[in-house]
């Protein structure tokens, strides 16, 4: 009898993903980097609009803190575009 082949696993450490990533940022510019989160702010007030009095609630203190740093990022993004420091 024959073992069926089990599928490839592709494992990568989060070290090396991040690095990746971060690179990746750095290669875009803060051009896209503020774009991006405008982009982004819409979808996360939809995502706490629709989840208001579920439990629990929708962001640990972390993800809280990530997201109004986000938000403000949003904010700045919106005002650099509007003032045609960037362009779209």
């Amino acid at each position: 009898m024959s073992a069926t082949p089990q599928p490839a696993r592709i494992t990568a450490e989060p070290r090396v993903l991040r690095r990746g990533n971060i690179r990746l940022v750095f290669a875009a510019g803060l051009d896209f980097l503020l774009l991006s989160f405008i982009v982004c702010a819409p979808g996360t007030t939809l995502f706490v609009m629709s989840r208001r009095g579920a439990e629990p609630a929708c962001f640990s203190p972390v993800e809280s803190v990530i997201c109004v740093i986000a938000v403000a990022w949003a904010i700045a993004g919106i005002a650099v575009l509007a003032t045609g420091a960037i362009t779209i």
